[in-house]
């Protein structure tokens, strides 16, 4: 049993569908869903991860996006944005000595950005845009409380 990827056309298409029906997916595994028995219409071999679902809905504009995050301990440098997969950009402040200090990480596409303790996406919530499409990802982040799940 063979797969195929639908373009990314197709795939805002699904999205869009999608958001006309629900105004308002309380989780990425319900979205995922629902886009992949849209996508299932027009061809039963397409399919879609996670991730993917994630970065078009972002990048075309077509659905607001809240995040909740929670914080976790975490020093090691991170590379890619957990949120979109684009590359990172280190917050750096320098020191009266002539150094530089990482003060965290910030995404220059979706707007993530944590600091030296880790902020970690546990919930995407998605959106439907009343005023149709825009030209910037509306993406909102939340944190969660230390003692939630």
């Amino acid at each position: 049993m063979g797969y195929r990827l639908p373009a990314i056309e197709e795939v805002e298409h699904a999205i869009s569908a999608v958001l006309r029906r629900e105004m308002k997916l309380p989780s990425e595994s319900r979205f995922l869903s629902l886009v992949r028995r849209e996508l299932k219409r027009k061809d039963k071999d397409y399919t879609i991860s996670h991730e993917r679902l994630r970065r078009v809905a972002l990048r075309s504009g077509l659905c607001k996006v809240t995040i909740h995050t929670r914080v976790v301990p975490s020093r090691r440098p991170m590379a890619r944005c957990p949120v979109c997969n684009t590359r990172i950009t280190p917050v750096k402040n320098e020191t009266i000595f002539g150094g530089t200090v990482t003060l965290g990480y910030e995404c220059p596409f979706c707007g993530y950005w944590t600091g030296m303790k880790r902020r970690v996406p546990q919930r995407y919530v998605f959106s439907s845009l009343v005023g149709g499409k825009r030209d910037v990802p509306a993406v909102r982040f939340m944190d969660l409380p230390d003692n939630a799940d």
